[in-house]
C-alpha cells in the first residue's frame, strides 16, 4: 500500500463525496505540499463567501497528515532512512512505513492532534485518526 492508497482509503471513509476529485487533489497536493496553507487562507475567504461546500477539503488534510506521519515514521528508522529521506522525498508511490510501536491510542491522538492541525474539525480529525489507524497496513 503507498501512501495515497491510505490517504484514499481514510477519504472513502470520512468524506467519500470528495472521491471523485481525489486524484486532482492528489495530483495538485504532491506538486506543491504547500500549497495546503494557502489553500486553508483560501477555505477562510471561500467561507466568508459561503463557497467551502465545494472545495475537497478533507482530501488535502488527508494527504498532508498521511505524508507527515510516513515522513516522521521514516525518520524514526535512523540514520540509514534519513539518509533515503533527503534524497527522495515523499510521494503518492511511497510505499507506507510501519507506525511507530507506540499505543493504538497514543498514535490515534497524535494523527487527531496533526489532522486539527492542518485545519480539520474536532470530529473530522478524530474519524481521520480512526480511519487512518484502521486501515494503515504497511508493506511485508
Amino acid at each position: 500500500m503507498t501512501v495515497a492508497d491510505l490517504a484514499r482509503r481514510i477519504v472513502a471513509a470520512v468524506a467519500p463525496d470528495e472521491l471523485l476529485h481525489f486524484d486532482v487533489v492528489c495530483d495538485a497536493y504532491f506538486a506543491s505540499p504547500r500549497a495546503l496553507k494557502r489553500a486553508a487562507h483560501a477555505r477562510d475567504e471561500a467561507t466568508a463567501f459561503n463557497l467551502d461546500a465545494a472545495l475537497p477539503v478533507i482530501s488535502g488534510i488527508v494527504l498532508a497528515v498521511v505524508t507527515d506521519i510516513s515522513k516522521e515514521a521514516l525518520l524514526a528508522g535512523g540514520k540509514r532512512a534519513l539518509a533515503r529521506l533527503r534524497k527522495a522525498k515523499v510521494t503518492a508511490d511511497t510505499p507506507l512505513p510501519a507506525l511507530p510501536s507506540s499505543p493504538p491510542v497514543t498514535i490515534t491522538v497524535y494523527i487527531a492532534e496533526k489532522a486539527s492541525a492542518y485545519g480539520a474539525s474536532e470530529q473530522a480529525a478524530r474519524q481521520i485518526a480512526e480511519a487512518a489507524t484502521a486501515h494503515w497496513t504497511p508493506p511485508v
